[in-house]
């Protein structure tokens, strides 16, 4: 290899010299970096414009309905103290969940609060958030040592794989994109040569609290930085070695703790009844999950928004884990050889797979996955494969070099298309899950989804027999049965809902709207115990639900008159 390939590829932990060795930069260093912002922003606007500026207006979809448009607090001067004090759905519906997200929900008040309900508004801020996180995995990526053409067409892809389009355009994925770039900002804080070691690793673990204050998923981040430290710092003896300085690694898990105390003391736990599953079924999901998104991420594609989970065979679950086992040993092997070398790609393919451990407890729970979960993993793949990628088109010469460039510059062009045919189907909930039937016709959630769209505009008699489709076809999604209950009983028709409504009750029995639903069909067909019963359920889980209330005092009136 000759020295300039070489220059070209130092280690993970190499950090600009001028700022490690307090040489003051040369004029000419300072003009070619502020040449290559120049040409990252630009990329970054003419991209961005194209694949998502003609898409921007629309209505608000899917849960921005409730926790955006219709979320009072975000446009009150004192609602960030609702965002702060209790969990995501709990004001907004009544119904507490286990979801805590105050930093983006932060973030939509303060445009809320400049009197500004504008979808527009919205997605634009989450444009720059994607640009933004697009910017740090590029300044990631220069500072550990790859080139700058290489590290602007990572980033190029990063910007318009059409795996972003649901994180960009649903106002509600803000909480993936600033998690994600309170990650790489972690991870550029994270100290890795002897200077001030202390105030950086203190300000990584303060992004890592902030990126698990966003979303769940950001759980991992503190063991995302050990990860980072021990592959970055393998052959260099002068970078945090030493028992005292490795203690800087707790400062991230007690970011997190101090986070994960905050919830507890507002009563929002985290955990979910998946992870009560056998070890062998978590292992089948994870195995799943990461086949799906794997193959979704490489192949540069973008799932239904409401692509069901449908988890592996036990042998092909095994055949999954075996092959990434396989790639991870062979590229833990080249990195103990190269760590120089190989520190990016075995760093990003952890970076991957981390990432996708916290969705083993959510996307089974919930039926489908989504492509805003792949928002973190995509940015561990895409260094993985920058990192074995750009070494060898650094060593191209002559014509193969030139292929390299354009396909470095072809890449990001033709993604450009993909990315903005998904973006369109993003102008209303009709449209985007339409989209989905188009592509899913046997898909139950897809048609629940799509009967609730129809059934906000065109009320329950259009909406019935798209509902009855759902239970037909995911005879276990909960609220295609609650939806079906609901509807006969506002068509007159609540004497026919009560087998419906068991069966919402038998899915999800601590669903207090399912058992008001059960206590309107009982009461219809004149079983007034039973309905008394299921009110007093409900109640015990919601007693703020107002119909519920009412019709209870109601039965109990009936019952005790002559």
């Amino acid at each position: 290899m000759n020295h300039s390939t070489r220059a070209t590829m130092p280690s993970m932990a190499a950090e600009d010299d001028a700022r490690t060795s307090g040489v003051v930069a040369h004029p000419r260093l300072l003009d070619r970096r502020g040449s290559a912002l120049a040409a990252f922003l630009i990329l970054a606007v003419v991209l961005l414009g194209v694949a998502f500026g003609p898409h921007l207006r629309g209505e608000f979809v899917w849960d921005d309905i409730y926790l955006v448009e219709g979320n009072q607090a975000l446009f009150q001067t004192d609602g960030w103290r609702v965002l702060l004090n209790h969990d995501l759905w709990g004001p907004v519906t009544g119904e507490p969940s286990q979801l805590y997200h105050p930093v983006p929900m932060f973030s939509l008040w303060l445009q809320g609060i400049l009197h500004t309900r504008s979808l527009v508004g919205f997605r634009l801020a989450n444009l720059a958030l994607h640009g933004l996180c697009a910017g740090l995995l590029w300044l990631f990526l220069g500072r550990r040592g790859m080139s700058r053409a290489a590290a602007l067409a990572t980033a190029a892809v990063f910007l318009v794989h059409p795996s972003v389009t649901e994180p960009v355009m649903w106002v509600t994925g803000r909480h993936d994109t600033l998690g994600m770039a309170f990650t790489l900002a972690a991870m550029l804080l994270w100290p890795v040569a002897d200077r001030g070691i202390w105030l950086r690793s203190s300000l990584a673990g303060l992004a890592a609290a902030l990126a698990f204050l966003c979303k769940e998923q950001f759980l991992v981040v503190p063991v995302l930085l050990l990860v980072y430290t021990v592959v970055g710092m393998r052959g260099r003896a002068n970078c945090l070695s030493g028992p005292r300085r490795w203690l800087i690694l707790l400062l991230p898990s007690a970011g997190l703790a101090a986070a994960l105390l905050w919830r507890a003391h507002l009563g929002i736990r985290l955990g979910s009844d998946e992870l009560a599953r056998g070890l062998a079924q978590q292992f089948v999901c994870y195995a799943t999950i990461v086949w799906h998104y794997g193959f979704q991420l490489l192949s540069f594609g973008n799932s239904a928004t409401l692509d069901r989970f449908i988890p592996l065979g036990p042998w092909a679950a095994m055949g999954v884990l075996v092959i990434l086992l396989a790639a991870g040993t062979v590229l833990a092997r080249a990195w103990w050889r190269e760590p120089a070398r190989f520190a990016l790609p075995l760093f990003g393919v952890s970076w991957f797979c981390l990432s996708l451990v916290p969705l083993v407890a959510a996307v089974p729970r919930i039926g489908f996955y989504g492509n805003r979960y792949a928002y973190s993993s995509l940015g561990g793949l895409t260094v993985a494969v920058a990192g074995l990628l750009a070494p060898l088109a650094g060593r191209a010469r002559g014509r193969l070099r030139r292929l390299w460039l354009v396909a470095g510059a072809l890449l990001p062009a033709l993604l450009v298309l993909s990315t903005s045919s998904a973006a369109a189907n993003w102008r209303s909930d009709l449209s985007l899950y339409r989209a989905d039937l188009l592509r899913d016709p046997d898909n139950g959630i897809a048609h629940y989804h799509y009967g609730y769209a129809v059934l906000r505009r065109r009320g329950c008699g259009e909406a019935l027999p798209i509902f009855l489709a759902a239970t037909r076809l995911a005879p276990d999604y909960a609220r295609g049965w609650h939806n079906v209950a609901g509807c006969l009983e506002n068509l007159g028709r609540a004497a026919e809902a009560e087998e419906p409504a068991r069966r919402a009750v038998e899915l999800e029995p601590d669903n207090a709207r399912n058992q008001y639903n059960l206590a309107v069909a009982l009461a219809a067909r004149g079983d007034r115990t039973g309905a008394t019963h299921a009110l007093e359920h409900c109640l015990a889980r919601e007693p703020s639900f107002k119909p519920a209330r009412e019709l209870l005092v109601g039965l109990r009136h009936a019952q005790a008159s002559p």
